[in-house]
This record gives C-alpha cells, sequence and structure tokens, in this order.
C-alpha cells in the first residue's frame, strides 16, 4: 500500500524493525544535513555543522552495527545536537523542513507555502555557500565522508565506527581538536589496511609449495645478507602490526620498527635492480634456512606498509 501522508508513514515504520528505521532517518538527514552546514557569522554555526556530522555518521554506524558502544555514543550525539546553542538550534530546526540540497533553488523561487525560517535559510545558504562541505582544513574529512555516502560508496564502517566512538571531550574542543583526532585515526586505518595487504601472517614453511600452479614462481634471494634483511622486513611489519593494534602505542619502538624496514626494503630493493628482471612489485622469497622454508615479500606492498607507518608516527601521543 502506498504511503500519502504521516500518519500512514507513522503506521508503516511501526511495523518495521528498528534498524529500518534508523537506516530510513539516517538517510534523511543526510539529504538535509547540506542546511546545517552554513558557516555564515551567526552564533553556534561551527558547533551547530560539528553536531550534524557527529549526529548523523553515528546513526549511520549505528544502522550498521548496533553494538552498546555505538548505542551509547548515538545516543551522546543525539545530546550533544539538542544542546547546541538556541540560535543555532533555529536555524537547525528550519532546515528540517527541506529535502535534497538539489531542491533548494526550486524551493528558493516556488510558490509553495513554507515557513519564512526556511525561506531565509535557503536564501542565504545559496547566497554565500559558506558550507562546512566547501570550507577545507578541518572539514575535509567531513566534505569526503558526504560525497561518498551521498554517492553510495561509504567509507568504511570500520573508519566510520572509529570517528562515531571519539570520545565526548574531544567532540567538544571543537571541530580543529575533531580533526586531529581523525587525521590520527585515518592514519591507523590505513596502515593497518596495509598490513594486511601485505599478508603479514602468510608464511609458507614448505619451499615445495612455490611454483605449484604457475609458470612464475617468486624469485628467491640468492643473496644470505639481503635474504637476512628479507627476514628483518618481515618482522618489522609484524612489529608495526603489534603497535598499531596496541591499546598504547610505543613511539620509541614504532620509530625503530621504521628506521629497520626502511632500510631492509633499501637492501632488498637495491637487490632487485642488480637482478635487472625484477620489478619492485614483483614476490620474492627469503630464506629461513633454520625453518626449512621461506618468507613472501612484495617490495610494493612493503612501501606502502612504510609509507604508512611514516604517516601515523607523528600523530602517536608523545
Amino acid at each position: 500500500m502506498p504511503v500519502t501522508n504521516n500518519k500512514e508513514f507513522r503506521d508503516w515504520l511501526e511495523a518495521q524493525p528498528q534498524e529500518v528505521c534508523v537506516a530510513i532517518a539516517y538517510r534523511a538527514g543526510m539529504r538535509i544535513l547540506p542546511l546545517a552546514l552554513d558557516l555564515a557569522d551567526f552564533k553556534g554555526a561551527k558547533t551547530l555543522a560539528l553536531a550534524s556530522f557527529r549526529a548523523i555518521l553515528t546513526s549511520g554506524v549505528a544502522a550498521v552495527r548496533s553494538t552498546p558502544d555505538v548505542r551509547a555514543a548515538a545516543a551522546a550525539a543525539a545530546y550533544a545536537a539538542a544542546d547546541v546553542d538556541v540560535d543555532a538550534a533555529a536555524y537547525a530546526d528550519a532546515a528540517a523542513y527541506a529535502d535534497t540540497e538539489r531542491e533548494l533553488q526550486s524551493l528558493a523561487i516556488s510558490e509553495i507555502p513554507v515557513p519564512d525560517d526556511l525561506r531565509i535559510a535557503v536564501s542565504r545558504y545559496l547566497a554565500d555557500r559558506r558550507s562546512a562541505l566547501e570550507a577545507g582544513g578541518p572539514w575535509t574529512f567531513w566534505a569526503k565522508w558526504y560525497a561518498r555516502a551521498m554517492a553510495g560508496d561509504p567509507m568504511p564502517w570500520d573508519l566510520q565506527e572509529a570517528v562515531a566512538l571519539i570520545p565526548n571531550e574531544v567532540w567538544a574542543a571543537g571541530p580543529e581538536v575533531v580533526a586531529e583526532e581523525i587525521e590520527r585515526i585515518e592514519a591507523e586505518f590505513e596502515l593497518r589496511k596495509r598490513i594486511s595487504d601485505f599478508k603479514v601472517d602468510q608464511v609458507i614453511r614448505e619451499e615445495a609449495r612455490f611454483g605449484i600452479g604457475g609458470n612464475a614462481p617468486p624469485e628467491e634471494i640468492d643473496d644470505p645478507k639481503v635474504a637476512e634483511q628479507g627476514v628483518i622486513l618481515w618482522d618489522c611489519v609484524a612489529g608495526l602490526k603489534e603497535e598499531v593494534d596496541s591499546d598504547e602505542p610505543d613511539p620509541e619502538r614504532v620509530a625503530r620498527l621504521i628506521e629497520q624496514l626502511a632500510a631492509a626494503l633499501k637492501a632488498i630493493l637495491a637487490w632487485c635492480g642488480r637482478k635487472g628482471d625484477l620489478a619492485v612489485d614483483t614476490t620474492i622469497k627469503c630464506g629461513i634456512p633454520a625453518a626449512g622454508g621461506y618468507f613472501l615479500v612484495n617490495p610494493a606492498k612493503t612501501e606502502a606498509v612504510l609509507k604508512a607507518a611514516q604517516t601515523w608516527f607523528p600523530l602517536l601521543a608523545p
């Protein structure tokens, strides 16, 4: 049965699972969000924008991952949004009458009766476009997040969940402090991804496995000293995985691991250059005589781990 009025819509929602209701609210919030992001000089503009981003991102995470921590974060985000300065709250109430950003222009010139507050809000938004989605700086992450969500390609939910779980005191400190914490979260997320791509836990213990099922088995390092660097390289990536998974990473150890990883990679790339027929992204194998097996090493993926670790390191707490 088609839904044609508010009562029918409420009746329909009452018959749906909570996850469906949250998902619909999330999408509706995303569609009106631009009207709450005007950074014009009214009292509480930045507070409103940040609270709006937080509330909608957290509700989206809650629709996908309704864990106790996420539910608590969603409640805190809703409370923070409701507690925005009165002037900003009035502006947000006006925005709630809008449907989508792309309809703002037609709304501004239409004869449809809408509240005066909404017309004023739309006119201001269209006049100066001082939106947090276009402001850059501490709002850069949010612009990317919004664009991807509206394109149907949301940021990884692990990353969004980490942002949703940022402590209340950080959110209360303002957009600049939140941006610094998000930068750290993104760097940590990227390092984990690069380590996963490297397949740090994948060890081939049986030499006989190499070459089976293919005509181009991994090249074996024929220089014992370089092969040793390959083992060091693998150990460094394993160490970085331990640190990035730790609640309190050790900056001194991370610095040592980065230095050792860079040196080991340099040695292996030099070996690849001497071979002449090996590209940087070639998979090679390093012998471990004592174990009777081999580690797989991909220089390109190792370099990606190194760069991600170098980006993450300056963001660690001293």
